[in-house]
């Protein structure tokens, strides 16, 4: 895999088949929000692992990834939302775009950071 995380990448980089979810909280009768999502746009992306570690908390042990998905742009992504990569969920830290600073409605390219682990309602 290409690490150079600061060019556009080519076509037959992009492996990973992504789909954005929603965030799409409800409320209940007494107004408490409770958090949901629901399957947005999916789209081919480049993932670039960035670090991985092991928690010890309540006597079990919980393993965290971070990393970077990019993508191509044009998209409506906030960290509220999550991700979903076959049957796994990554929680989005931040949405970039490396190329230019636009938003991500706007920009050609996303760099989406992630964390892999038990958040977000998961």
């Amino acid at each position: 895999m290409v690490k150079n995380l600061s060019r556009e990448p080519d076509a037959g980089e992009l492996t990973e088949r992504i789909t954005i979810e929603k965030y799409t909280p409800t409320r209940t009768p007494a107004g408490q929000e409770i958090p949901g999502w629901k399957f947005g746009e999916t789209r081919w992306a480049r993932n670039h692992v960035g670090s991985s570690t092991e928690a010890w908390r309540a006597r079990q042990i919980f393993p965290e990834v971070t990393g970077v998905f990019i993508l191509r742009g044009y998209l409506d992504v906030t960290p509220r939302d999550r991700i979903v990569c076959g049957l796994r969920r990554f929680d989005i830290l931040a949405v970039t775009d490396p190329f230019g600073g636009k938003e991500p409605l706007r920009a050609e390219w996303l760099h989406i950071s992630y964390r892999e682990g038990q958040t977000k309602g998961s």
